[in-house]
């Protein structure tokens, strides 16, 4: 069973604040400053906390489905992420899937054929990890 309430921890063990906020999410957080690009800078410890949930729905909607039936599948497991309040169930196959599209979202840095950097993906290794923790269950 999946607890999808774990709070994802930082290297050091502090609990982590939500790392993809939208706007919506930043309005009505107090404003710290303004940076020289007139840009708000927004007291982010007032933030929800980083859980397994907010990370995988994260991944999901990140994720590029390679064929219909992978979108079928992303949507699917989506919804039942949304709908579970702290615990889910989910079939093998899922959680399988599940591995495979989270991996791709650990953040990494390549060199490209021209030998430019890009980055891949988007969480730390060490949040995707205790996200995988929840999977392995």
């Amino acid at each position: 069973m999946i607890n999808l309430n774990r709070i994802i921890l930082l290297p050091g063990g502090e609990q982590c604040y939500v790392s993809f906020p939208t706007q919506k999410d930043l309005e009505g957080l107090p404003i710290l400053d303004i940076n020289q690009k007139g840009e708000y800078l927004y007291d982010t410890t007032k933030l929800p906390k980083e859980t397994v949930k907010s990370v995988l729905l994260k991944c999901l909607s990140n994720s590029a489905p390679k064929t219909l039936e992978d979108g079928i599948t992303v949507n699917i497991i989506g919804q039942e992420i949304i709908k579970a309040d702290s615990n889910l169930n989910l079939d093998k196959k899922f959680i399988d899937f599940l591995k495979d599209l989270v991996k791709e979202q650990i953040f990494i840095e390549e060199k490209d054929k021209e030998g430019n950097k890009i980055s891949k993906g988007c969480y730390k290794a060490w949040s995707i990890c205790q996200v995988f923790e929840e999977l392995n269950k």
